[in-house]
């Protein structure tokens, strides 16, 4: 595997990181939890002509600068996000009502991706959840109870075969009810049960809580 940090910078408005991966050097900050986006910064033989004192000075600074606009919301699950997803058996999850005003959060089943990088649900065809995630609507989702870790998430309706085994493989060992209540491979090819993946975009700040019709956080 060739990837690995080479180089952590604690200067500047940020501390960030530096890796090398097939011959390209990144960069990536926070260096203090996975959020951030390694924004590559050239190949590794090109990175090495900007050894002199002053050269490196100027890629660091431009660096910093590139890092440090960063996107606005820090998208990726934090580590006590990752360890709330796995003490956790439901989610609450809230969608955004057309005149732009927050639904009643519902508790949810829920698994996550292979990479744990996306929020894994499924709904009845129909439902609210459905119909508003078919408009675009963005969610709002906490972990746990409705006072655990929250975040804004994108979601989609998906049929993506590795979406839908990971929710038929993972429900049953998770709930002891799924065989009365849960989907089954019929449902969703039935199109009476959509699976729904959602991608964290913003965190929410910690005591957010669910106040069904008031306007939803921006993205």
């Amino acid at each position: 595997m060739n990837s690995r940090i080479i180089v952590t910078f604690l200067f500047g408005p940020e501390p960030f990181h530096l890796r090398r991966e097939s011959g390209t050097i990144l960069a990536k900050r926070p260096v203090t939890d996975d959020c951030g986006t390694w924004t590559a910064l050239g190949t590794e033989r090109s990175m090495k002509r900007l050894a002199t004192p002053l050269t490196l000075g100027v890629a660091i600074a431009l660096t910093i600068s590139i890092l440090t606009a960063g996107p606005a919301g820090c998208a990726g699950f934090s580590d006590p996000e990752l360890k709330a997803f796995d003490q956790a058996t439901t989610v609450y999850v809230a969608t955004v009502r057309r005149d732009g005003n927050q639904s009643t959060a519902a508790p949810v089943w829920f698994t996550m991706s292979a990479n744990r990088e996306q929020l894994l649900i499924q709904a009845h065809k129909g439902s609210w959840k459905d119909k508003r995630i078919r408009r675009g609507s963005p969610v709002m989702v906490w972990i746990g109870s409705l006072n655990g870790p929250s975040f804004v998430g994108r979601a989609e309706i998906t049929k993506d075969a590795a979406v839908l085994d990971k929710i038929l493989t993972d429900y049953p060992k998770k709930y002891t009810m799924n065989a009365l209540l849960g989907p089954s491979r019929e449902s969703f090819e039935s199109g009476d049960r959509i699976a729904i993946r959602i991608t964290p975009v913003k965190q929410l700040p910690a005591g957010f809580s669910s106040a069904p019709g008031t306007p939803a956080p921006a993205i």
